[in-house]
């Protein structure tokens, strides 16, 4: 597996929208704003995110989740995917302090968002000169992209 692998799996989850229950994870029904999705149902059993992470805000459960479903049949474990609490400020934060940290982000990095503790975090699939492109789950309740300059 290679960067542009992931890549391309990350952005065929762009559309996906969080449910009213935990009900259809897999579907385009039950649409919602409650935080339940597929990811935290993608690792519910892992042990891999302390606990049930369904209800909860889930940008970084997006991310690890999409990594996990990559690399579940090497059978691989990391440290980094096992976030102490329900939070998704903690899941991201978590990510940031343990993440290499660069100042020109590149294909394949996380980007974090927030002040002090970053309290948001997305992956950035491309990057221009003056443009930085990202995927972010729980964003606005669904999977989606974004540009910053």
């Amino acid at each position: 597996m290679n960067i542009k692998d992931v890549t391309k799996y990350i952005k065929s989850q762009v559309g996906y929208h969080e449910k009213k229950s935990n009900k259809l994870l897999y579907t385009d029904k039950n649409n919602g704003n409650k935080n339940f999705t597929k990811y935290a149902d993608m690792i519910k059993s892992t042990n891999l995110l302390n606990g049930n992470k369904q209800g909860v805000a889930w940008c970084a459960v997006f991310l690890i989740a999409c990594f996990w479903d990559l690399i579940k049949d090497e059978k691989k474990t990391h440290k980094i995917l096992s976030i102490p609490n329900n939070s998704a400020a903690a899941g991201a934060y978590y990510l940031y302090k343990y993440m290499r940290k660069v100042t020109e982000p590149q294909e394949g990095d996380f980007i974090f968002f927030g002040t002090g503790k970053p309290s948001h975090v997305g992956y950035v699939y491309k990057v221009t000169s003056v443009k930085v492109y990202t995927i972010e789950g729980n964003s606005s309740d669904s999977v989606k992209k974004h540009t910053y300059l």
